[in-house]
């Protein structure tokens, strides 16, 4: 039969074991006098009424205040309590805790115990493990604001390519007036090509941004690495070894031109972790047995990555590479792909060990047999195209270009106006929109107008970014802003051969 004072010391460490936190108990030498099962978890089971040092000493363990500055000895906790210094959930940062090998953050309470005289005779410590919550905090923080930035960043973007389509087409345009004058040749083509360096940088951001035009069809991914490949092979260059695994056939729905690119951007990734020496690229593919989802790894054997780099990689404008040798936005772009194509980007890294770097993205059914259509040739005669943009700097630079090319045109600058026009008896072949317009009809809107009054005719929307009401627009048409003539007449001449 236990005595009352043992009934209330097992009461009282069975309380204390019942805890989440840990609790510690040292007298004025800092000698442990009460330890609890958690705290005996934390420190790895070193029997009680040692030291302080023996279980907390500094050679194999390191403390850091929450900004990252390494703490003495003598500002630890425990050396604090003894000192009379009370601390409510103060946080730090521990390196070398006997139950795990990473980092945690812990909550400390400190209260120092006293006699009747006010003299310290000890210290109580009552620690709390919020590793968990401030990395769910971080990732939250983190997410938040690459949303902001994507939000930020897709805005800018679809204004400046605009800007950019006005200025491409109206530099084509000048191109063809000044043939037979160098000086003014050369100009025109600077213009150009300055403007075809800014469509690219958009289309990095609008990428992250998850706000670029995408086109997602059935595409077999094997095929799609093994040309991918092919296009990387000379820019790899011969000191890397390319390894390619698929566990079968994989389809997944997804814009098969951006996963070029995607692909392509983790591969060049992989070869610059790798450096001068090279390495091994292994590219698996795989559709995991009842899962929805086609995985593509890219792996490395470079250098690998540190977790604060990880914590950043996908941040637009962040690289590792020296100045004027990476733009940053490469693995955003992948990011804002894969996330905009109901997918994800995953990476695991380990210094010295390397990278892997795996796209998931949506499983598709292989496709049925295709069977040739009938395309519907125009009779002959000058194609008709009704533009409709509100920005009057495309919306002009537009209608000079397609004059210039033998097009007839008609331009006018909202929905309603266009509606308007057709209703008085305009003649057209084809309506060509941008899809973001006020007034509250939107190019979609629009094009399903048009086909109910003419339904002879043929759509072609234009848009610098995928707005959400983007994907019911499937059936239509789309050409990316800005675009050159080139890619302009290509899809006038498929809109028109569309049966």
């Amino acid at each position: 039969m236990l005595s009352k004072s043992e009934q209330r010391a097992a009461l009282f460490e069975s309380i204390m074991d019942s805890m989440g936190e840990s609790v510690l108990v040292v007298d004025r030498e800092g000698k442990e006098l009460f330890g609890n099962k958690e705290l005996r978890r934390f420190r790895g089971n070193v029997s009680p009424g040692g030291d302080l040092n023996a279980w907390r000493n500094p050679d194999r363990m390191k403390i850091f205040d929450t900004e990252g500055t390494p703490l003495a000895p003598e500002d630890w906790p425990v050396a604090r309590a003894l000192r009379g210094d009370y601390k409510t959930n103060f946080e730090i940062r521990v390196q070398g805790m006997a139950h795990t090998p990473d980092e945690v953050t812990l909550a400390i309470s400190t209260r120092s115990l006293v006699d009747s005289a006010g003299n310290i005779e000890g210290a109580v410590i009552v620690t709390r493990d919020i590793t968990a919550v401030r990395q769910t905090e971080e990732k939250l923080r983190q997410s938040q604001k690459l949303e902001t930035i994507g939000q930020l960043t897709g805005g800018i973007a679809h204004d400046f390519n605009n800007m950019l389509a006005a200025i491409m087409s109206s530099a084509e345009v000048l191109a063809r007036a000044v043939q037979g004058q160098p000086r003014l040749e050369l100009a025109a083509s600077t213009i150009e090509k300055a403007a075809l360096r800014g469509a690219d940088l958009t289309r990095h951001l609008l990428a992250f941004a998850r706000k670029q035009t995408l086109q997602p069809t059935t595409t077999d991914v094997n095929a799609l690495v093994r040309e991918t490949l092919g296009l990387a092979r000379p820019a790899l260059g011969a000191t890397i070894d390319i390894l390619v695994h698929s566990s079968g056939e994989a389809y997944a729905l997804v814009d098969a031109s951006q996963l070029t690119s995607a692909l392509l951007n983790l591969c060049v990734n992989a070869r610059d972790a790798m450096g001068e020496h090279g390495g091994t690229l292994t590219i698996s593919v795989d559709t995991p047995p009842g899962a929805e989802t086609v995985r593509i790894a890219v792996k490395d054997t470079g250098s690998g990555m540190s977790a604060e780099t990880m914590a950043r990689a996908i941040e637009p404008f962040f690289t590792t590479k020296g100045i004027g040798k990476g733009s940053g936005l490469g693995l955003s772009m992948v990011f804002g792909f894969a996330r905009q194509s109901d997918g994800d980007l995953q990476i695991e890294s380990t210094l010295g060990e390397g990278t892997t770097m795996t796209l998931i993205l949506p499983r598709a059914a292989p496709p049925a047999p295709a069977h040739a259509g009938v395309a519907a040739e125009r009779a002959g005669g000058q194609i008709s195209v009704l533009v409709v943009d509100d920005d009057d700097l495309v919306r002009q630079a537009l209608t000079l270009q397609l004059r210039d090319a033998g097009f007839g045109v008609v331009s006018v600058h909202d929905g309603r106006s266009a509606l308007a026009r057709i209703d008085e008896g305009l003649q057209f072949d084809v309506l060509l929109s941008d899809v973001v317009m006020p007034h509250g009809m939107s190019g979609i809107a629009l094009a399903e107008e048009v086909m109910r009054r003419r339904p002879a005719a043929r759509v072609l929307l234009s848009t610098g970014y995928a707005d959400r009401e983007m994907p019911t627009a499937v059936k239509w048409s789309l050409l990316r802003k800005p675009y050159t003539s080139v890619e302009l007449h290509a899809a006038l001449r498929s809109v028109m051969k569309q049966s």
